[in-house]
């Protein structure tokens, strides 16, 4: 009867140790599982640059982030399709001449505007490497316009007069209306469950279309003008951005 009892009691203790090795085995895969992006998985992520910590302070204030969003959504474990939308916007003005009315000197700026945005749908293909680490190359298509304006304030006798320039180069950079589209490749890590750091290159056809450039000066329309800048077409590493992105799934 001893033998009888001892023998249930070893098959109980073996089964209660076999149990609780197939519910850590268990929890195991499920967290290893949890890490990465999965079938119907949405994900945003910004990109950053570390470079421009160590930047001009007044002229990349803000540029430790690009100002673009990029968001992914898995239509299986391995295809996700993505979309990066940016928008910039600068509206600056800075003063040229304090004023001191006993020299006659009247307050005078220097407005500069900018606008841009950007467009970038694309496909990738994620290859299942490790629980953690998620390489993927893919193809992406880009439009992008931009637009800016730098005017120029000036004294004559007691009048204040403004000077523009649309699209110049020389002055607040040129605008343009930008096509494109290439071959991207990346790795994305999961550093935690559904948080992830990654990096990417990629390389493309880019066509760009400059806009007109205008000048209009309100003492001197003699001055005015406007001009075509042409366009350019040629094969750059345009989507290879030397930034970091830190990502979300959700």
């Amino acid at each position: 009867m001893k033998k009888i009892v001892l023998i249930i009691l070893s098959f109980m203790v073996v089964g209660q140790i076999t149990a609780q090795k197939d519910k850590a085995s268990s929890l195991l895969v499920s967290e290893t599982a949890d890490y990465k992006a999965t079938a119907g998985s949405h994900s945003l992520e910004i990109n950053f640059n570390p470079a421009n910590i160590f930047a001009n302070a007044q002229n990349n204030q803000f540029g430790l982030f690009n100002g673009a969003i990029k968001y992914r959504k898995f239509s299986d474990d391995t295809h996700a399709f993505r979309l990066l939308v940016g928008l910039s916007y600068l509206n600056q003005s800075i003063v040229t001449q304090q004023e001191d009315r006993d020299n006659g000197d009247l307050e005078l700026r220097d407005h500069i505007k900018i606008f841009g945005l950007t467009f970038q749908p694309g496909f990738e293909k994620h290859f299942d490497i490790t629980p953690r680490v998620s390489p993927y190359v893919g193809m992406e298509a880009l439009m992008r316009y931009r637009t800016t304006n730098y005017i120029s304030e000036y004294q004559d006798s007691q009048i204040i007069y403004q000077e523009s320039w649309r699209n110049d180069p020389s002055a607040a950079g040129a605008g343009y209306i930008l096509l494109g589209g290439g071959l991207i490749a990346g790795v994305d890590y999961y550093f935690a469950k559904k948080l992830y750091i990654g990096l990417e290159v990629g390389y493309g056809l880019v066509y760009t279309k400059f806009l007109d450039v205008y000048h209009e000066d309100e003492n001197d329309s003699s001055a005015d003008y406007d001009h075509k800048t042409g366009s350019l077409l040629g094969g750059f590493p345009y989507l290879t951005t030397g930034n970091f992105r830190i990502g979300w799934v959700f």
